[in-house]
């Protein structure tokens, strides 16, 4: 390792390396100095679309590659690329990637191309992709598909984004935020949950105040169960708020059980019901039981708000409180409750688990959605 010519200085002294090398300078790198190539976005729109033949369009892009540092590439319009026929069985796999060619680093020819190379697994393609390929995507074509917008075709855009140095790196998901791990004071964009970040202590954290979407999730009709794992494992957040809508197939009670590395926690539970019923008040209690319950009224629609207290710290017993309304679809009934819960034993929780109450038989639909409180 060497100071290397600068750019631009002395004439001729910096080499192509050299140049890219300089340039990463003005890119996003992680903590450890690594460049992070990908899209340098203008839109979250798709990069690869499918089309009514055995081709894929390539958006209008401009990429960041990394090969022996930074090299800019631009798309100034669609581009086609054109796969192969579908498989007599199976599925085949088309890797699309984006590519400087160089002849001087053996490429056998110089120029930009985008390209894609197949096999019938995802991993057996990307073992192909040429030297300083940057993966855009990739094509699932499963036997008997004749164009790839058909139904059964699957196409993922795996091309992170990235940005100028100090910029704000969008994320589409949970995923791509834990895997990037840059310097503390970075900022990064969730796309999926629309908040802003900043890494801070190794971590990232939700740069507005109060509360935050943390998830939303699409309750399917025929559930028996709702799991939500790992929703409270934000260092950033004290306290969370689970809000649930759910219309179940009979009147039943909702009831939770806390969740911690993948396993439902079964007993310990306390609740205590401060009111619960159609008008007054009911003082009743459930002591060291197998769950929560979150209704006092039976119901086959539920309104309710669950709020959890410190759910991720082994040293505090966790709390929360239960607020919401129930109903049956026939009406015109209305159950109003409010309930207190603690869980008995002092130990970390990073999830929850919703269900119905016995009698067993009935089902549910609906919608969740959890947020942070920011601890400031």
């Amino acid at each position: 390792m060497a100071a290397r010519p600068g750019f631009p200085a002395v004439s001729g002294a910096a080499t192509f390396d050299d140049i890219r090398r300089a340039m990463a300078g003005d890119f996003a790198r992680n903590a450890a100095g690594a460049l992070r190539p990908g899209i340098l976005p203008h839109t979250d729109a798709p990069l690869i679309t499918g089309k009514a033949s055995m081709a894929v369009d390539v958006a209008m892009v401009n990429l960041l590659i990394d090969r022996s540092g930074a090299v800019r590439l631009s798309n100034d319009g669609t581009v086609s690329v054109t796969i192969s026929a579908a498989p007599a069985s199976g599925s085949r796999w088309s890797v699309i990637y984006a590519r400087q060619r160089e002849a001087t680093k053996g490429d056998g020819a110089d120029g930009p191309i985008i390209d894609k190379v197949e096999q019938t697994s995802l991993s057996a393609a990307r073992a192909l992709l040429p030297a300083g390929a940057l993966e855009l995507g990739h094509v699932q074509v499963p036997a008997g598909s004749g164009t790839t917008n058909a139904a059964g075709v699957i196409i993922t855009q795996t091309a992170l984004y990235t940005a100028s140095s100090g910029g704000v790196v969008w994320l589409r998901n949970q995923t791509e935020e834990s895997g990037w791990t840059p310097a503390d004071g970075s900022l990064a964009y969730r796309l999926d949950t629309k908040a802003l970040l900043i890494r801070r202590g190794g971590a990232w954290a939700r740069v507005n105040d109060g509360l935050n979407l943390i998830t939303t999730v699409q309750i399917a009709a025929g559930s028996t169960e709702l799991v939500l794992d790992n929703i409270f494992s934000d260092p950033f957040f004290d306290n969370y708020l689970v809000q649930l809508d759910i219309e179940a197939t009979a009147s039943r009670n909702l009831q939770a059980q806390l969740r911690a590395g993948g396993a439902t926690k079964t007993s310990s539970y306390w609740t205590q019901v401060f009111y619960g019923g159609g008008g007054s008040a009911a003082a009743a209690a459930q002591a060291n039981v197998a769950q929560w319950q979150l209704t006092g009224v039976a119901g086959q629609i539920h309104g309710i708000d669950l709020k959890v207290r410190r759910p991720f710290d082994a040293a505090w017993r966790t709390m929360a409180l239960t607020e919401g309304t129930a109903t049956d679809l026939g009406g015109p009934s209305l159950g109003k409750n409010e309930n207190g819960h603690w869980y008995g034993t002092s130990e970390a929780h990073d999830g929850l688990r919703i269900s119905l109450v016995a009698p067993s038989g009935a089902t549910f639909k609906g919608t969740a959605a959890v947020y942070g409180y920011y601890k400031g």
